[in-house]
């Protein structure tokens, strides 16, 4: 679990940095890519005064990208990832509302009336994944997902910032034409909806992940695999 947490680091660490770099770049109006990075660290003394302010712009926006990551709550990064201020969670339609997990629900919602007695309250719906979620977390397929999914929801809430911040020095960075700024567009926007669309996927992948772990799906893979490496 440590060893998942510093990885975990490791990886929003790195992302953060190339983001900065790329933000950096485009601070300059120098053109995209690697060769352009380096030839900006050699023009330093030409740059002068001005590559004191791009540096410290993008170090503010890097530490409060990192400083996002940690201080904020689940609650408000899932607003963010789902657009919405309530009910952001994906379970809160783990049971009725969301996409079709794939095996059937009756067993657990035999057991769990509530979520059906509720008329499929999200509140409800939530509560009693939740209680599932804690009883399965350390299986290996939940275990799996979630890290996947926090990982992925953190690297989105900083590509947010990232693209926010180019968007903003966009039209205060007057002179930069076009052919050169598109390339800064594409990478940020590109990068914001990918992650958006793919931890929006992991998300509900744990959602039904908790759930058929509850059925015995979940059981039967791990043995499956486990078998398969035995031989």
């Amino acid at each position: 679990m440590v060893t998942a947490v510093v990885v975990q680091r490791f990886v929003l660490a790195v992302f953060t940095l190339l983001n900065a770099a790329i933000l950096y770049l485009f601070l300059l109006q120098y053109p995209f890519g690697p060769e352009a990075f380096l030839a900006s660290l050699g023009d330093w003394s030409e740059l002068g005064a001005r590559v004191g302010v791009v540096l410290s712009i993008t170090v503010g926006v890097a530490l409060l990208a990192v400083l996002g990551t940690l201080r904020l709550g689940d609650a408000r990064k899932n607003q963010l990832l789902y657009f919405k201020l309530r009910h952001a969670h994906p379970a809160h339609y783990a049971f009725f509302g969301g996409k079709e997990p794939g095996f059937d629900l009756t067993s657990i919602l035999r057991t769990h009336p509530q979520v059906r007695d509720s008329a499929w309250a999200p509140e409800v719906q939530y509560e009693t994944w939740e209680k599932l979620h804690r009883k399965h977390a350390g299986v290996r397929v939940v275990a799996g997902s979630r890290q996947t999914w926090y990982l992925l929801r953190d690297m989105y809430v900083i590509s947010v910032l990232f693209l926010a911040s180019f968007l903003i020095a966009w039209p205060i960075n007057f002179g930069m034409v076009f052919a050169l700024a598109a390339p800064y567009l594409f990478v940020y926007g590109a990068q914001t909806l990918f992650l958006l669309f793919t931890a929006r996927s992991v998300g509900w992948q744990l959602v039904t992940n908790v759930l058929g772990t509850e059925t015995g799906l979940g059981t039967q893979r791990d043995k499956t695999k486990t078998k398969r490496r035995r031989r």
